[in-house]
């Protein structure tokens, strides 16, 4: 889910809108009225096009667990703390494991479209979730694929 900002001060969106991002929201900024309308009208229409099926509550690759409904996190039985952001980047990889994830990808899915995809915000996400994730254990689950992206094996 995204949140959009209508705000006609420019200086004022970047503020609510990087605000809104450190505590691990993805955020759109509109201008007015008629440019927000135009952006939750698209969001609406990218959820109508999405499989009626639901997803499953909980997620599991190897000795890793991600329970969405109540957003825990577990690798051998052992709960794994995580900020927002970290929850919402290894549950994209749990859904999608097994597959080579370009960054533009991940970017995409879990920040807006402005976002400058050569920026080392994606690494200091993955540096974090890997530690977390794969610190201490012989198995790592993260792999980095150079030149594309990151991958979850499963």
């Amino acid at each position: 889910m995204r949140l959009l900002v209508i705000e006609d001060n420019a200086k004022l969106a970047g503020s609510l809108k990087r605000g809104l991002e450190q505590e691990g929201y993805a955020v759109d900024t509109a201008p007015d009225g008629e440019a927000g309308w135009k952006k939750l009208l698209a969001g609406l229409r990218s959820c109508l096009r999405r499989p009626r099926e639901s997803l499953p509550g909980e997620l599991k690759v190897g000795d890793l667990v991600l329970d969405v409904s109540k957003a825990r996190v577990f690798r051998a039985g052992a709960e794994i703390k995580l900020t927002l952001k970290e929850f919402r980047l290894l549950e994209y990889f749990m859904r999608h494991h097994s597959q080579v994830l370009l960054r533009e990808q991940i970017v995409g899915h879990l920040w807006d479209f402005d976002f400058d995809s050569v920026s080392n915000v994606l690494d200091a996400h993955m540096k974090n979730l890997r530690k977390k994730v794969d610190g201490g254990y012989d198995e790592k689950l993260f792999e980095t694929v150079r030149g594309m992206g990151y991958r979850l094996k499963g």
